[in-house]
């Protein structure tokens, strides 16, 4: 969970959000300083938040800087497709109405991206998920257990 977009938040919290990667947390923490959670110095700034929702790593350190923080933010890229259990079913979907996400730096999930079902935490387990990609082919995608591309092919 996120540190929070407004409102009072506790250096605890920050810690804990870089450490636990969530902000509420119940592990205690001592020795907390601003400055180690602000320079890299606790763990590394997840950088793939937008520059406005992390700290910059400058002097003078404000704690305001973390609004919205999320440590293990993975960006997400949407698609229009079919889930279903093997490629011949997920094929055979007439209309692709289901919006998937996956993390790759494409508009369609490749080998070794991780596909999910919603915006970056419930990922696509051992699942075929067909689409129409950029060449207007229908395609599809197989996962592992783990949510990972392992395999694709062409529909039909």
């Amino acid at each position: 969970m996120a540190v929070p977009s407004s409102g009072a938040i506790s250096l605890l919290g920050i810690k804990r959000e870089l450490s636990d990667d969530n902000y509420s947390s119940s592990n205690s923490h001592s020795n907390i300083s601003l400055k180690g959670c602000s320079d890299g110095t606790v763990d590394n700034i997840n950088l793939n938040n937008s520059s406005s929702d992390r700290p910059d790593g400058n002097a003078p350190h404000n704690m305001s800087e973390f609004y919205a923080y999320d440590h293990d933010f993975v960006p997400v890229t949407s698609f229009t497709g079919a889930i279903d259990d093997g490629p011949n079913d997920a094929c055979s979907i007439e209309e692709f109405t289901t919006t998937i996400y996956h993390n790759g730096s494409g508009n369609f999930p490749g080998l070794n991206d991780i596909v999910y079902s919603d915006t970056g935490t419930t990922t696509v387990n051992s699942k075929s998920i067909a689409f129409i990609n950029g060449s207007e082919n229908r395609v599809y995608v197989n996962t592992s257990s783990s949510g990972v591309v392992n395999s694709s092919g062409n529909c039909r």
